[in-house]
């Protein structure tokens, strides 16, 4: 998933997830289903410009059935530092695909409430 982001292969980026996928980004505006996330990336990607998260640990956690596992991985990304990407996979029968991604930033506790009262007065400025 992430070396076809960093590469902008769009068809491959976009194939490792389900129809009905949802991509929850840093912004709290970005709540996308796979078809909005899509249309999102067309530029960066079309341009040659992806985006390249590269990971640093991996956990899978099972669940009930063995075609479904969480996951939560620790990301670097040249831009925003340590992130969190986080969700669930599901085995299609042939192949495992990303339903629901979530990518979150790792907010030191120092700052944290810095950074919360930031998010908090750009909510309004939300579209």
């Amino acid at each position: 998933l992430h070396q076809a982001a960093a590469s902008a292969d769009a068809e491959d980026y976009f194939g490792r997830y389900t129809e009905d996928a949802f991509f929850l980004g840093t912004d709290a505006s970005e709540r996308w289903s796979i078809n909005e996330f899509k249309a999102y990336a067309d530029k960066p990607f079309s341009e040659g410009r992806g985006w390249r998260y590269e990971v640093v640990s991996r956990q899978l956690l099972p669940t009930s059935s063995p075609h479904v596992y969480g996951f939560d991985e620790v990301l670097n990304n040249a831009k925003l530092g340590l992130c969190r990407g986080s969700g669930i996979v599901i085995h299609d029968g042939k192949r495992w695909l990303v339903a629901h991604y979530v990518l979150s930033m790792l907010i030191p506790n120092a700052i944290a409430e810095t950074v919360g009262q930031a998010s908090i007065r750009n909510l309004g400025q939300q579209p």
